[in-house]
């Protein structure tokens, strides 16, 4: 929809997806990238790796947790006290912390990065520029909102962009490069989602953020787990 430019279609779009979460109204800005060039955009990797590294940094200082704490304040004020720092702080593993998880997906940001330059020049097109644009947007809110259960739901939107990215990468490893290099970076790159995937699964089995057992509520009293 937004690739064609039916901004009307993807408007009310963003309008109906807001009855289900509020915070999908964030979007509605982004389809204005697509009437730029963004075939030709790039953004430079020393560039990158300085709003990367920045927001790691920024996200760690106390000054910036504190001036979260006024995001509680205003998230109050519109009906989103549920999602205050109280709430935040009975739940596990939502503060910015450098585990094995954190670590292997820093690993895999930096190579994509880095890669930057060479996906633009083999994919020069504007849905992948879209995709890149929403990726970068997504590295630097991560770590920033990361302490926020209000602005971290609006990171959520934005996952996605680095798998997306991520396959992109591998399609050029293996179905363009072709070399052994490059067979070896490709399944280390894979590697690398498959143990933050094993991690995370033995790591929250039990908690709030249990990534095995999934219930879907049909009735008030009938649960069925898989």
């Amino acid at each position: 929809t937004i690739e064609r430019r039916r901004v009307l279609l993807y408007i009310c779009m963003i309008l109906l997806l807001s009855f289900i979460h509020t915070s999908a109204v964030f979007l509605l800005p982004f389809c204005l990238l697509y009437f730029f060039n963004l075939e030709k955009f790039f953004i430079p990797r020393w560039l990158q790796l300085s709003l990367f590294f920045a927001a790691l940094f920024l996200s760690q200082m106390s000054i910036w947790e504190y001036l979260l704490k006024y995001v509680d304040i205003i998230s109050a004020a519109i009906g989103y006290d549920r999602f205050d720092a109280n709430t935040l702080n009975s739940l596990e593993g939502r503060e910015m912390n450098f585990g094995v998880r954190r670590i292997l997906m820093l690993i895999v940001d930096i190579c994509l990065i880095f890669s930057s330059k060479k996906l633009h020049s083999v994919f020069p097109s504007k849905k992948f520029g879209f995709v890149y644009i929403m990726y970068v947007i997504f590295f630097v809110i991560e770590p920033l909102f990361m302490s926020s259960l209000v602005l971290s739901r609006v990171t959520a939107y934005f996952h996605i962009f680095r798998v997306i990215v991520g396959s992109f990468f591998l399609f050029y490893l293996f179905k363009i490069h072709k070399t052994k290099n490059g067979d070896l970076v490709g399944a280390v790159f894979v590697l690398l989602f498959v143990m933050h995937l094993l991690v995370q699964i033995y790591a929250d089995a039990g908690n709030h953020t249990d990534c095995i057992r999934y219930q879907f509520c049909f009735g008030k009293n009938l649960p069925i787990l898989i």
